[in-house]
């Protein structure tokens, strides 16, 4: 896990950043998802209209709607396992437990850096990231319908439903990092300013995760 190879392997002073990071990254691509997800399921509304036999104003069944939303979970778990795969991520987790056995410091540069890259973000923790963003969207969808349980719901009602449930992730903004009066995530200021900084440098370079790394390595 990130925190044991953290507490493990990772300065003390860098530490914090680097989860944190981490933390951020995976909210975003939660975030990315859940909105990729939405587009999706908006895009194949044929699949409830019985191949588009049916008009937009017309009242569909809350049954068929529930039945299209499992048929949606299927699909985008599908699509997304089928895309993460031609990612350019670490799936050899043997290879790199292995390397694990050796004491970090005794690794050569470049099994530092495969070390580092599984433990931060690897292949698993894509499909987890992709997975639970399926579920938080068709979620918000079932909730949705839900709550018009006694109302009609039209194919016209459906794409609207869409659209806001995207728009209020999108409104969102970025995950919070530094919590709130109620709940400070760090314990100093210099941790948080730390933390923030990294963020913003992986943000804004060509790769997220190899900036990360890169913090890690530099003495």
């Amino acid at each position: 896990m990130i925190s044991d190879f953290i507490e493990d392997n990772i300065r003390e002073d860098k530490a914090s950043a680097i989860f944190h990071s981490m933390l951020f990254y995976n909210d975003i691509r939660v975030q990315n998802y859940q909105k990729n997800s939405l587009s999706v399921m908006r895009n194949n509304i044929d699949w409830i209209t019985d191949g588009g036999t049916m008009q937009k104003d017309e009242v569909i069944c809350h049954a068929a709607i529930l039945a299209y939303m499992e048929l949606c979970m299927a699909e985008l778990m599908h699509r997304g396992i089928e895309e993460i795969r031609e990612q350019n991520l670490i799936k050899n987790a043997e290879a790199i437990k292995t390397l694990q056995k050796i004491k970090f410091k005794r690794l050569k540069s470049k099994d530092k850096e495969e070390v580092i890259k599984w433990s931060l973000w690897n292949y698993e923790d894509e499909v987890l990231a992709m997975s639970s963003s399926v579920k938080k969207a068709v979620g918000s969808c079932i909730s949705f319908i839900m709550e018009n349980e006694d109302g009609d719901l039209t194919v016209s009602d459906m794409e609207n439903m869409f659209d806001i449930i995207k728009e209020n992730i999108s409104n969102q903004g970025l995950p919070n990092v530094v919590g709130d009066e109620l709940e400070k995530i760090f314990d100093t200021e210099e941790e948080e300013e730390n933390a923030l900084d990294l963020i913003s440098k992986a943000m804004y370079s060509k790769n997220y995760i190899k900036t990360v790394v890169d913090f890690c390595l530099d003495s």
